[in-house]
């Protein structure tokens, strides 16, 4: 039996973590929520992906004290028509084009804050 080998290529640590979002392009507002988030990227789910290469203007309340995030990001992946078997939500894969370096490390310190959570629950 041959097994298909899956390569990784994310470049940063995801956390699962939810956290409104807004998405805008030049025709629609969309919300919904993250269901992971990396310093590169996220995946958000919606009732209304966006199609695969769309770019757009994205914000992410990860804090009441804080500004959101802003980014503009591409989709990378869209699941508009998933059955309910599927453990894909509907929603988009998208990265971060353009973030600042302040957004982006913030991103980080909060995905390695989870990571080590995580961690002393398991042990």
């Amino acid at each position: 039996m041959r097994t298909a080998k899956v390569t990784e290529r994310r470049q940063h640590p995801r956390a699962k973590r939810t956290f409104p979002v807004f998405a805008e392009t030049h025709r629609t507002l969309i919300s919904g929520t993250t269901k992971d988030i990396s310093a590169g990227g996220a995946f958000i789910c919606c009732q209304q992906p966006l199609k695969s290469g769309e770019v757009f203007e994205l914000l992410i309340s990860v804090s009441l004290r804080n500004p959101p995030i802003r980014a503009i990001a591409e989709v990378v992946r869209s699941h508009n028509s998933c059955p309910e078997n599927e453990p894909e939500p509907h929603g988009m894969a998208v990265q971060f084009i353009i973030i600042s370096e302040a957004d982006r490390r913030a991103i980080s310190t909060m995905v390695a804050k989870h990571a080590t959570r995580f961690l002393q629950l398991a042990l």
